[in-house]
């Protein structure tokens, strides 16, 4: 199982510097795959939010809280996605989370689910086609799309954490970065930086779009009542799992231990005993993503709580705005 590597946050890792001429390779392959790709121009304007490093940034809560202010203007749209690390290789429509279990759609798609209508499919050309059949739907918000080039756009926004930024800065596999910042400054209509004010992140950004609109975004939480004063025993399996540790920390609670899974892992019900039987022995009580959490069976999310979060925008206006670009069309 696939664990985000530490190096790709350090430049002079040496194990960075041996994987170097690897990402040369990696380059030459996007670059085939960007010229060889037929992009269709299609009907439905179509939000496309992504990240230029691999994995951990906060597309899917800038998804959702998208959805939530389309959804409080009444405004029909329908999420896609490709149901990364499902075991579905068909076009699948979501009506309700309950409609699918996470092995056929993913945990990003049950997340989804809950605000609007999800179409989950490998080739977002066909997850387009199904959703354009359903005439009720004016919009499309497209979670994880900077690097496929199958659909055009109308609005591109280019989510970035204001803690791992762009790591190491070199390409897969010698670090996270799936493109430069140069390769796609230009074309960004939005860049969402989630976390504390970064200055250094927002000059990047400047000099290569001298016209950037750039907003920050923090995270917040609405259900902390139920571990305060508790002793914690946090676990995950997100790209950057100490950015969650570190989250609750902050927030005040107190973590007392950790345990890391692989990025999207698939928990079998002995993980999850054996975390609860332990956190017991030891008077701890477990707290988890919403992401690891909607993977769980009903009996251990009966037993087990996630910290639930939410985007909070500096400048509300300015989201407003871009997208009453496309409630307006």
């Amino acid at each position: 199982m696939f664990k985000t590597p530490q190096f790709w946050l350090h430049k002079k890792s040496l194990i960075s510097l041996i994987l170097l001429p690897l990402s040369l390779f990696y380059k030459i392959g996007f670059l085939l795959k960007r010229n060889f790709v037929k992009t269709h121009k299609v009907d439905l304007p179509i939000i496309c939010i992504g990240n230029i490093i691999a994995g951990g940034a906060g597309k899917t809560p800038l998804a959702l809280a998208l959805g939530e202010f389309l959804k409080e203007n009444n405004f029909e749209f329908c999420y896609l996605t490709r149901g990364y690390k499902s075991k579905n290789n068909k076009v699948l429509m979501i009506e309700n989370p309950c409609q699918f279990d996470v092995e056929e759609v993913g945990d990003e798609a049950k997340l989804l689910a809950e605000i609007a209508p999800t179409c989950v499919a490998k080739n977002r050309y066909l997850g387009y086609k199904k959703i354009a059949e359903n005439k009720k739907y004016r919009a499309i918000i497209m979670d994880d799309g900077l690097q496929n080039f199958q659909l055009e756009y109308d609005v591109k926004i280019l989510v970035i954490d204001s803690k791992i930024a762009f790591g190491n800065q070199r390409l897969i596999p010698s670090g996270p970065m799936r493109q430069s910042l140069k390769q796609v400054a230009k074309n960004i209509d939005l860049f969402v930086i989630i976390g504390q004010k970064n200055i250094k992140i927002e000059k990047e950004i400047l000099q290569n779009n001298g016209d950037a609109k750039i907003l920050s975004a923090q995270i917040s939480t609405s259900n902390l009542d139920k571990f305060i004063n508790k002793n914690m025993l946090a676990f995950c399996g997100i790209a950057y799992p100490q950015k969650f540790f570190d989250f609750i920390k902050n927030i005040g609670l107190n973590l007392v231990e950790t345990k890391i899974f692989a990025d999207h892992y698939q928990y079998k019900n002995e993980d999850l005993e054996i975390l609860y039987q332990y956190a017991l022995s030891k008077n701890l009580k477990l707290i988890t993503t919403k992401k690891d959490w909607v993977k769980f069976p009903q009996n251990f999310q009966e037993k087990i709580d996630y910290l639930d979060i939410k985007l909070d925008f500096d400048d509300k206006k300015l989201i407003k705005n871009l997208l009453e670009k496309i409630i307006k069309k």
